[in-house]
């Protein structure tokens, strides 16, 4: 995957069975045409100044942990997911940075954490949702009020 997302390209989908675990170094960006579909571990793991975006076009079922960034790392991982239906976090999740989902509802069973910020539709959590502000995580220049009289 670093190889796509280093030349910009996408990958249809992304799911599967077993753990999948992705080291990112530098400055990485992932294209899903389709659905992030995983049935055990999925962790993206930043290096040292690494940063990640994850860009899902359709919709997001873990069932297993899922883990975006770490704590330490706050800020430096996003996921957008452009899917109208669900984001269906079925066990413990981590997520380290930014969650947009605006069109899609969150659907949690068991703790999310979030370090960061998170922007859905709709939340329905079966589960405790921890979210933690972290001073990286600003508005926009776009939402800010503008100072002139």
């Amino acid at each position: 995957l670093d190889d796509v997302a280093k030349r910009g390209r996408q990958v249809a989908s992304l799911h599967g069975k077993g753990p999948l675990e992705l080291r990112v170094t530098g400055h990485v960006a992932i294209f899903v045409a389709g659905d992030l579909a995983v049935d055990d571990d999925f962790t993206i793991e930043l290096g040292p100044s690494s940063s990640v975006d994850l860009f899902v076009a359709g919709n997001v079922r873990a069932s297993a942990r899922f883990t975006l960034g770490a704590a330490s790392q706050a800020g430096r991982a996003r996921l957008y997911v452009g899917g109208s239906g669900t984001l269906d976090i079925q066990s413990e999740a981590l997520i380290a940075g930014s969650l947009y989902a605006s069109r899609a509802e969150l659907v949690t069973r068991g703790t999310l954490t979030v370090y960061g910020s998170l922007f859905v539709r709709r939340a329905a959590p079966l589960g405790d949702i921890d979210l933690h502000y972290d001073v990286s995580q600003r508005s926009p220049v776009s939402c800010q009020v503008d100072p002139s009289p």
